[in-house]
């Protein structure tokens, strides 16, 4: 099966729309037309980049404290790969099918997850097992800040060699086809050549087009008998012995260095393979849940006591760890097992100091939120005191994430934010969270005047060439701001996006797992099933975050 798969057009399609934004956003932000207004570019194979243009950018919270960002570029950059990917769907593929030691080799599904699978961490910690069962030592180690770091100019040297590719610089070169694709970047992060957008499927492909490079070079310094795996930039080898070890290290440090990236240092060890190991406390905590989960709750004596102590284990453990990941685990386990209706007394407190103190479970708390009100209710003074108390927290250092959930939830539960904390959203967050506040602003009826000067301010005089295009386009479109004519500078490309009725939002979406719903009581789960397995591969500080999804 090829990264295309069977029919051309769906994919695209599906790229365009599925595969834009990244997955673990508020259900709100869906693309839709986007295919439509490809018809004429995708369909001539002409590619429309000109000027440059910047990404929206969505910083997110992760494991550990740790933050990542997210880049979504120009629409522009979407059509144009649309283009590549389809016009060298051959040559792509023939090049991905060098590396035997790849297991993130994208391929195309059709399912309502992403466009775009490669295997799961679950999945890579089983080959593993299988794959240096018998080394007894295992070199482990990662690329630092892949899809930030990766360099524009070495997509064409994975695809056509580095000196070849230097002889030939010109994007439009008939032979050095990889130089159409460094353009295409460039052009998308206003002409820088560091790093490739965060979020598209797209970008999947193109850092496993320099992944299998990597490979290969190794594979140029030591035979396929010895033992290695990857999984998009974690690298492990096996070996007999420590000297070995220390060679097949230093080779692959070689090997990533020549496509001007590093090791992360910190993540680079020689394990005795015995010490190779998965953590146990996800079983644990599973296990104690499924206990739980044959009460039925209503007791007085010592199950309800039992369970609140264990509520407070998970905070100990998380606490002990210092990831956060295990409250959002905890919080699936309880979900799949229906445990809300049963506990939902003791499960509230929880939630609010999971939202208040561990901002990484944000969006679990408000998806869970989200359902009860719909099936059952909340308490909307304690969630509009909760929702005011964290954006007006994490808008002031810019923590898009934690202010777009909680602000999904006050638009859930139709619960109000002041004027100040509005302004604050809009001044210091993203334009992700910011366009939110502009639905919130509308469909809670705050009974104050919308800040426009402010908002036009922000994105300018070009506005979809600019780090706000998406504001800027849902503004206008969404929330009447009268600023198509302004909207359609740059491109001749940005008019069609508005005569194909294309949105980037859409007010009117439910939670996930009311989709199709006619009878909300019905719906047992509140938190749907992941729709991928990416949320942590575009950084390099957990290797183990794909445990949040087993």
């Amino acid at each position: 099966m090829t990264f295309i798969g069977n029919n051309e057009t769906y994919f695209v399609e599906e790229m365009l729309e599925r595969g834009f934004f990244p997955e673990n956003l508020p259900p709100v932000f869906q693309v839709t037309n986007l295919h439509e207004a490809s018809l004429g570019p995708v369909g001539d194979g002409d590619f429309i980049s000109k000027a440059p243009t910047e990404a929206c950018r969505y910083n997110a919270s992760k494991r550990g404290g740790q933050r990542r960002t997210f880049t979504m570029p120009n629409p522009v950059f979407m059509i144009d790969a649309a283009i590549f990917f389809k016009k060298h769907k051959e040559a792509i593929d023939e090049h991905l099918s060098i590396s035997s030691d790849t297991c993130s080799n994208p391929k195309f599904q059709v399912s309502d997850g992403r466009p775009l699978t490669i295997s799961s961490f679950p999945e890579f910690h089983k080959m593993r097992r299988q794959c240096f069962s018998s080394s007894k030592y295992v070199v482990k180690t990662d690329i630092s800040r892949f899809y930030h770091s990766i360099y524009t100019h070495a997509i064409p040297w994975a695809l056509h060699g580095k000196s070849e590719s230097k002889k030939d610089r010109k994007p439009d070169s008939s032979t050095i086809f990889g130089n159409q694709l460094d353009y295409i970047v460039r052009q998308a992060q206003d002409g820088q050549t560091v790093g490739i957008p965060v979020g598209p499927d797209f970008s999947r492909l193109i850092s496993e087009i320099i992944g299998v490079a990597i490979d290969t070079k190794f594979r140029q310094m030591h035979s396929r008998e010895i033992p290695m795996l990857r999984l998009v930039d974690d690298v492990f080898i096996g070996a007999d012995n420590q000297d070995d070890a220390a060679t097949f290290l230093s080779s692959m440090r070689d090997a990533i260095r020549s496509f001007e990236l590093d090791i992360n240092e910190s993540k680079t060890c020689i394990l005795n393979s015995s010490e190779d190991l998965e953590p146990f406390w996800p079983v644990e905590i599973r296990r104690e849940i499924e206990r739980f989960s044959g009460s039925d709750g209503s007791s007085k004596g010592q199950k309800r006591a039992d369970f609140v102590h264990f509520l407070d284990e998970i905070i100990r453990t998380s606490n002990a760890k210092s990831d956060e990941g295990i409250i959002k685990f905890a919080l699936r386990k309880i979900d799949e097992l229906s445990i809300w209706v049963k506990y939902w007394d003791l499960l509230e407190p929880f939630l609010v100091r999971s939202a208040i103190s561990f901002p990484h479970c944000w969006d679990y708390v408000a998806r869970v939120v989200a359902w009860r009100h719909r099936v059952e209710g909340v308490d909307l003074n304690l969630w509009g005191r909760v929702t005011e108390k964290s954006i007006v927290y994490n808008a002031r250092t810019g923590n898009d994430s934690e202010v777009t959930w909680a602000l999904w939830l006050v638009k859930e539960i139709k619960t109000k934010i002041s004027q100040q904390t509005f302004e604050l959203v809009i001044t210091k967050c993203g334009p992700f969270p910011s366009t939110l506040a502009l639905d919130v602003h509308k469909s809670c009826e705050l009974n104050f005047r919308l800040p426009k000067e402010s908002i036009l301010d922000r994105i300018g005089d070009k506005p979809m060439l600019g780090a706000n295009w998406l504001l800027a386009y849902e503004a206008d479109r969404a929330f009447g701001f009268k600023i198509k004519t302004k909207n359609q500078q740059g491109y001749e490309f940005f008019k069609t996006l508005y005569d194909d009725d294309v949105s980037f939002y859409n007010s009117e979406a439910v939670p996930v797992v009311f989709e199709d719903i006619e009878e909300p009581t019905s719906v047992m789960s509140a938190i749907e099933s992941p729709t991928g397995s990416y949320e942590d591969i575009y950084d390099d500080e957990d290797e183990d975050d794909e445990l949040l999804e087993f």
